[in-house]
């Protein structure tokens, strides 16, 4: 519980105090897009397969902790600092960065028991991060399409 509690402070204070590139509907819009797709994610892995889960099995509330406090905030960190007028080989890095670190906190979650595996592999979450990544920033230009379509 104490990784999961330094976690929502630390991650919540970066997100206040970073230097913000990306506005506000922008941050809305992406943290719930990022409520859903993890939220669907693990109903499917989580409740219906039983692959991996938040302290205990089925719902409790310490989950709910990790779900709304580090998910979406770690999300906007992510977006906030993407280098969308880089190159493709700077993009792929910080994908790749990303995803190691996304790797790398999970491992330190489930040696803590903050998140257990059930049949789940440390790996298919390495190899599904980057494609979680792709779809955040997908969102993120959808949105800012959508901004630009409807200012006056």
């Amino acid at each position: 519980m104490a990784l999961t509690i330094v976690s929502v402070i630390v991650f919540n204070l970066a997100v206040t105090f970073m230097p913000k590139r990306i506005n506000a509907i922008e941050t809305y819009a992406t943290a719930l897009f990022a409520l859903g797709l993890n939220n669907l994610c693990d109903f499917i892995f989580n409740l219906q397969f039983h692959l991996y889960g938040y302290f205990e099995e089925g719902v409790d509330w310490k989950g709910y902790l990790v779900i709304y406090g580090i998910y979406p905030q770690v999300n906007m960190l992510f977006l906030n600092f993407f280098p969308f007028g880089k190159g493709l080989g700077t993009k792929a890095s910080y994908i790749l960065g990303w995803s190691i670190f996304a790797t790398a906190y999970e491992a330190l979650a489930t040696h803590t028991e903050m998140f257990y595996y059930n049949g789940w592999k440390w790996w298919y979450s390495a190899c599904l991060y980057p494609i979680a990544f792709l779809l955040l920033i997908s969102n993120l230009k959808v949105v800012r399409l959508l901004n630009r379509k409807s200012a006056p």
